[in-house]
């Protein structure tokens, strides 16, 4: 059988009685209110009790009551200094590495591309190689990408 108790925040002190939607959210309001106002413990205390009134009064004073001992929620936590820090370093990074970007069609895309195509021979990587050459999209390691476009860009404007 359910219980089908009402149930409320009792203050004992001031001897005042808050509905409560159950029994859950008035322990709730209870151990938040004791914890909130504990220094004032010998005269004020929070107490979960049965609704000792009507069904009429416990429905017509529960959404006051609600709405006055919703507690507070905790706000998200500050995201730590180093998770920060280690963000605004990898968009540095970011930014700095489009800068290294190349122009399909200019001279350095096709020195970059004719570079990575060699390296990508030599490491065993033919059938990549000639799909760059071809002028197709391929997937290639990015550790060797990034460092062969660099080279590649760095070649061009010397030479």
């Amino acid at each position: 059988m359910s219980d089908v108790r009402l149930w409320c925040l009792h203050a004992i002190g001031p001897d005042d009685v808050h509905p409560a939607p159950d029994f859950s959210t008035a322990q709730k309001w209870a151990d938040w209110g004791n914890q909130r106002f504990g220094e004032e413990a010998d005269i004020l205390r929070f107490v979960v009790a049965v609704w000792p009134w009507s069904v009429e009064s416990h429905a017509d004073g529960l959404q006051r009551s609600i709405a006055n001992w919703t507690l507070p929620q905790p706000s998200p936590p500050e995201p730590e200094r180093a998770v920060v820090d280690e963000l605004a370093a990898a968009n540095a990074e970011i930014e700095r590495l489009r800068g290294l970007l190349i122009d399909p069609g200019s001279p350095a895309w096709e020195d970059a591309r004719n570079i990575l195509a060699a390296e990508l021979d030599k490491v065993g990587m033919a059938d990549r190689a000639a799909s760059i050459r071809a002028g197709y999209a391929v997937f290639v390691p990015s550790h060797i990408a990034l460092n062969l476009i660099g080279l590649a860009y760095k070649q061009s404007e010397v030479g």
